[in-house]
């Protein structure tokens, strides 16, 4: 590859950012897992895992990759081709009977730390012989897929999946990935990235610089005790904790509103009712829902994506009206996230040299970390469709459900993911016990919270599925 080719190998600032801010303890990388029946409880071992890797191989080739860094960090990263054997793409775990519950706990101890995308850029971890959440008499395989969200988003789970678990084998393509360099250029790298400094320096960069530091005051604010910080912003620790809750949509016929918008609504009614028990308040509580832009975030390269921060309206007591107000409110700050200003000032942030954006991030990261100034949310819900038709298997196991699982991140300790595959829906949660010590008591006002929902938009109150809790 030539060095021009190779310049279409550099990550993104977008990309980079969720590259460089994925550390342990507080990985950017996502997560889903998928399980499938065993009906016939035969355990398919770890040869049966890689071979049905092995066979979907040449369908994956996109994200065959992996990141290596310009000498001394002065250019923004770029992708090589990592041309890695399956076996190291893959972790096996015999479960022998095992309960979902511990599952999920092992799950969630995988999210505490981030992949290496150095030598990686996704890999599967499988757990066979699991107890099912909904029988106790049989068996299921869950397989756990953790990636870098430097190479994928959440929109793209449903082709990764159909080509991972599909009949139909199509290659998977994911929109604003740039190409793989044949090997690294680091001479390249390095010379692009003081070429880059010198013009941002020269140019507006340097005029900024002065700005900010005239604006400089001496008084540093203080930084509130851990005991003063709201309940969601305090550091969430190493810890994990997961539960999953999956909510009957199935009464529902020509719904007046979105899953996403009922979701919220749900979330707003549960997440209330927890700080309430908790002495919390519960003033002005939002959450950040991630939006994609599409073409017009080209410039993002694959985390086409800004964030709209949505009301939960815990004002509005009547479920029904608080699912009309959520649903306006989710309208109206979406159209504020895509406008053509936040647009242009996110394609905009890619002319900022890599030094320059690692100290900035380092500086905000440090505040976040201390308790600073709180964020704009309290909480995020991402929600993903993988399509009507979920004709997935796995070694002859029919699909049963897909759920995904977002990161923590400072300021932020509780996250929740809606998935849809097919006929089935699941919504994950992840905190800290260190921030939620009574995740399961969450879990209950949010299957109930999804009750009154369903039931005040026009279904029945019929409950919600089976829970599993991690």
């Amino acid at each position: 590859m030539s060095i021009r080719q190779w310049r279409h190998a550099r990550l993104t600032w977008a990309d980079a950012a969720n590259y460089y801010e994925s550390k342990p303890g507080r990985p950017t990388d996502w997560s889903a897992f998928v399980v499938f029946d065993e009906q016939d409880r035969t355990v398919r071992g770890p040869g049966d895992a890689l071979a049905h890797l092995r066979s979907r191989t040449h369908l994956l080739t996109a994200l065959d990759r992996r990141i290596v860094e310009a000498p001394g960090r002065l250019d923004y990263p770029y992708w090589v081709r990592a041309q890695l054997p399956p076996e190291q793409r893959i972790e096996y775990r015999e479960w022998a009977g095992g309960s979902f519950t511990d599952c999920i706990d092992a799950i969630a101890d995988l999210c505490a730390d981030p992949l290496d995308v150095r030598r990686r850029a996704w890999c599967l971890h499988v757990f066979a012989g699991v107890s099912d959440p909904d029988d106790p008499t049989a068996t299921v395989t869950v397989v756990v897929l953790q990636v870098s969200h430097a190479v994928m988003v959440g929109s793209a789970l449903g082709a990764f999946l159909g080509a991972l678990f599909g009949a139909d084998g199509q290659p998977l393509r994911v929109p604003g990935l740039a190409p793989a360099a044949t090997r690294p250029h680091h001479a390249a790298a390095a010379v692009s990235g003081v070429a880059r400094f010198a013009r941002w320096y020269l140019g507006l960069g340097a005029v900024l610089v002065r700005r900010a530091a005239s604006a400089r005051s001496a008084d540093t604010p203080a930084v509130p005790s851990p005991a003063a910080r709201p309940m969601l912003a305090r550091a969430p620790g190493r810890d994990r904790a997961i539960r999953i809750v999956r909510p009957d949509l199935g009464s529902l016929v020509g719904r007046t509103y979105t899953v996403t918008a009922m979701g919220l609504a749900a979330v707003s009614l549960a997440l209330q009712r927890y700080l309430g028990e908790h002495c919390a308040p519960v003033v002005d509580v939002r959450v950040a829902v991630p939006v994609a832009v599409g073409a017009a975030g080209v410039a993002l390269g694959v985390n086409r994506l800004t964030a709209a921060i949505v009301p939960l309206c815990t004002e509005v007591a009547d479920p029904r009206d608080r699912v009309a107000a959520v649903a306006d409110a989710l309208a109206h700050e979406r159209r504020i996230a895509t406008s053509p200003e936040v647009l242009d000032r996110l394609a905009g942030a890619g002319a900022v040299p890599y030094p320059v954006y690692r100290r900035v991030t380092d500086r905000h990261d440090r505040a976040a970390s201390a308790g600073g100034a709180p964020g704009p949310a309290q909480t995020a819900v991402t929600s993903v469709d993988c399509g009507g038709e979920a004709d997935w298997t796995y070694g002859g196991a029919a699909f049963r459900f897909v759920a995904g699982i977002q990161s923590l991140r400072p300021g932020m300790g509780l996250v929740h993911s809606f998935s849809r595959a097919g006929d089935s829906f699941a919504v994950t949660v992840m905190s800290s016990p260190l921030l939620m010590p009574d995740l399961d008591r969450y879990a209950t006002l949010l299957e109930e919270g999804f009750a009154e929902v369903i039931e005040a938009t026009g279904g029945r109150r019929s409950g919600t599925g089976p829970r599993g809790r991690g």
